[in-house]
């Protein structure tokens, strides 16, 4: 293990471009999105082309920060990736939102919808999505099916997947057969582990060598090094300020609650009434 206090992800939005959003890593990318297909029993991908593809220093430049990586297979399906490091409340609506984006922008005034083809959102996740499953269930794919007969499925044009990386323990002693793992490994581990423990997970795979190469070329380089960390420092002060609002605002809406709340109980209204018009709990109002 790196003895470090920072160190460049793997899993960061920059990183996951980086290594799945160039052109001469096209193989990367096919490689693990097969492996995500095939983990679900969906057909795997022939042939890939990148919609919004980058280089090292291009991942930068860009005046809104792409969090994806979007391309299409032989079939004309949109195949999505993205990673996400934090727990936002709204984040499956987000997802949901994104993906209906992806569909609906196929679409042209006078166009059959006949000719929309599905799309597949793949969502890392640095996170626990899902408390209530255990560990083993660490990919889920979500689809539209009938509540009242789950194997009709409406359609095989939406399908949403989470990979909850929080969920596998990498063991740098093994090598993982699972090739949905083995990438979860290298999520997790790339830059973190020593490169004689990595080398046990990438041993004669050419996929993740290009992977390690990769990584290592990016952290070699001082001035993409700074720019990665000047971008991780206004993530963080974004990610501050965005939390110092809410709490903010949380402060307030509750003050204005307890105004209205001591108003109402000064003349008479009763405490359940009271509880109902201001959220608080009975408790709260009994005190004030």
């Amino acid at each position: 293990m790196k003895e470090m206090v920072d160190w460049i992800k793997a899993t960061s939005d920059i990183m996951v471009r980086v290594l799945l959003g160039q052109e001469e890593n096209l193989p990367l990318l096919k490689d693990f999105i097969n492996a995500v297909l095939i983990d679900r029993g969906i057909t795997p991908v022939k042939s890939l082309e990148l919609k919004n593809p980058i280089t090292m220093r291009s991942v930068f430049d860009d005046t809104e920060p792409i969090l994806d990586v979007k391309a299409t297979d032989e079939t004309g399906r949109i195949l999505d990736v993205e990673i996400q490091s934090r727990h936002e409340h709204d984040f499956v609506h987000r997802s949901l939102h994104y993906w209906s984006k992806l569909y609906s922008e196929q679409y042209e005034k006078g166009d059959l919808y006949g000719k929309l083809n599905p799309v597949i959102c793949m969502n890392l996740l640095d996170f626990v999505l899902f408390k209530d499953k255990p560990a083993s269930q660490y990919h889920s794919c979500h689809m539209i099916r009938d509540l009242d007969d789950p194997d009709t499925l409406l359609t095989d044009h939406l399908r949403i997947h989470f990979i909850e990386l929080p969920k596998i323990k990498p063991d740098p002693s093994v090598v993982p057969s699972d090739r949905l793992v083995k990438w979860m490994y290298y999520f997790k581990e790339e830059g973190i582990l020593e490169d004689d423990e990595m080398k046990i997970i990438f041993k004669d795979d050419p996929i993740f060598e290009q992977a390690h190469e990769t990584f290592q070329q990016f952290t070699a380089d001082d001035e993409l090094r700074m720019r990665y960390e000047a971008r991780e420092k206004w993530e963080r002060d974004l990610a501050w300020h965005r939390e110092g609002a809410e709490r903010r605002l949380k402060e307030a809406v509750e003050g204005k609650a307890l105004e209205m709340a001591a108003a109402l109980k000064k003349n008479g209204v009763s405490i359940d009434i009271i509880c109902k018009s201001t959220g608080l709990s009975a408790e709260v109002v009994e005190k004030l």
